[in-house]
């Protein structure tokens, strides 16, 4: 959700503004259902938990629940599905920019990324700085009102220690520096590709999907209890073509050799 400001003393009210809608558009993208956020109690005054999944590189047609999506991979994704049917789907809402890190950039602001220099992949300087500390994330809003926040999953708004997920407002991070990895463990990690927990890189295992998945669960199990933020950045479907061998045979009955770096 984006304004232009088309008048310089109008640039706080609109800020004010701009920030309060991207809140409320938050919370109407993500929230599945009344029942869902607050235990099924309509009378609930709890502030509402708040999911973002943030799928990357996904095309508009490549979902089940899309009218213009192929026959045979509508039941690719039947529970983001049950999620549009159970849900509102926004039919003409739009991502900042068309890659990476400037959508990102975008969202978690709540302004134009062009506003403060961000609407390229890799800005100039970016390996020794990223998205600019005078911009207040979403996250650090919501810390002030009492959130518990996370982000798991691909971070690729900055590799210095002070433009990392947990200094911009997440008080758990799980996940990747960098904008991709490998799928599958890598015989050989790099600072910014291995997972972190918080700043702690953690042992290579299991498949990167599934590793965002379950720290997502994780999270959420051990902050059901107060009010809670959950940015669950996916590095699927990015490159590397790389799927388990279960989800080749289960879906396309037949085993396929995969692309890229297949073991990292």
């Amino acid at each position: 959700m984006q304004f232009c400001r088309h008048h310089s003393n109008q640039q706080t009210t609109n800020e004010k503004m701009l920030r309060t809608l991207f809140l409320i558009a938050a919370c109407l993208l993500t929230c599945f259902s009344a029942n869902d956020l607050i235990a099924g109690d309509p009378h609930n005054d709890s502030p509402p938990n708040i999911v973002v999944l943030f799928s990357d590189d996904a095309g508009f047609a490549d979902f089940g629940f899309q009218p213009s999506c192929r026959q045979d991979m509508k039941k690719l994704t039947p529970h983001i599905d049950s999620i549009a049917a159970s849900g509102v789907r926004f039919t003409n809402a739009y991502m900042s920019g068309c890659v990476c890190s400037p959508s990102r950039a975008g969202l978690m602001t709540g302004r134009y990324q062009q506003r403060f220099g961000h609407d390229n992949n890799i800005p100039p300087g970016y390996m020794k700085g990223g998205l600019p500390l005078s911009e207040t994330f979403l996250s650090k809003r919501l810390q002030k009102l009492g959130y518990k926040t996370s982000l798991i999953g691909k971070w690729h708004l900055g590799y210095p220690a002070k433009y990392q997920p947990n200094q911009r407002g997440f008080d758990w991070f799980y996940g990747c520096l960098q904008g991709s990895r490998s799928y599958f463990p890598m015989k050989k990690t790099t600072p910014h590709r291995v997972f972190l927990d918080n700043t702690t890189p953690t042992p290579e295992k299991g498949y990167t999907t599934d590793r965002i998945g379950d720290a997502a669960c994780k999270f959420i199990r051990q902050t059901k209890d107060q009010p809670f933020f959950i940015f669950v950045s996916f590095t699927a479907p990015h490159g590397p073509l790389q799927a388990k061998q279960s989800d080749l045979k289960c879906w396309l009955g037949s085993k396929i050799r995969n692309g890229g770096n297949t073991r990292g």
